[in-house]
């Protein structure tokens, strides 16, 4: 829970609502898989807060593989040709 507060940027009144959608959050490896992702979502210029109120909108977005979201995101800038506030508008 610490983590999605504090680093993930996911706000404390969204916190209940993300736990409940996703219970299997609190189980992942902290270092091993959520950490990971979230890094992968600031190098692609995507800030905490902003991570944060994707995370509430869509909780699994952390579970996500990196190895299925990477060459999904590079379709999405490269051929699609979309601006990164799409991307958060809508994960």
């Amino acid at each position: 829970v610490k983590f999605l507060i504090e680093i993930a940027g996911v706000p404390e009144a969204d916190i209940g609502k993300v736990i409940a959608s996703e219970p299997e959050l609190i189980g992942c490896s902290l270092s091993g898989k959520l950490e990971v992702t979230a890094k992968f979502f600031f190098a692609i210029g995507i800030p905490p807060q902003m991570l944060g109120r994707m995370i509430a909108d869509f909780p699994m977005l952390l579970k996500y593989n990196l190895l299925v979201i990477r060459p999904k995101y590079r379709y999405f800038k490269r051929v699609m040709v979309r601006p990164l506030k799409d991307l958060i508008e809508f994960p």
